[in-house]
């Protein structure tokens, strides 16, 4: 539903912000909701190539 929409709407997408770690226990806090540290480059990487067109652009105006 969500990639329809941001096609619909020509809005960027993160597929799966969890990805490369929803699977990985240790990659959470012991609440295992909150990722930890360790994870946060992962999350960046899953984040930033939707975010980074994004920036550039309104940068610009």
């Amino acid at each position: 539903m969500y990639e329809q929409i941001a096609k619909e709407k020509n809005i960027p997408l993160v597929p799966f912000l969890l990805a490369g770690i929803a699977d990985q226990p240790s990659m959470f806090q012991s609440d295992q909701i909150h990722p930890t540290v360790q994870a946060q480059p992962l999350l960046l990487n899953n984040v930033w190539p939707s975010l980074k067109p994004l920036l550039s652009t309104s940068a610009s105006h």
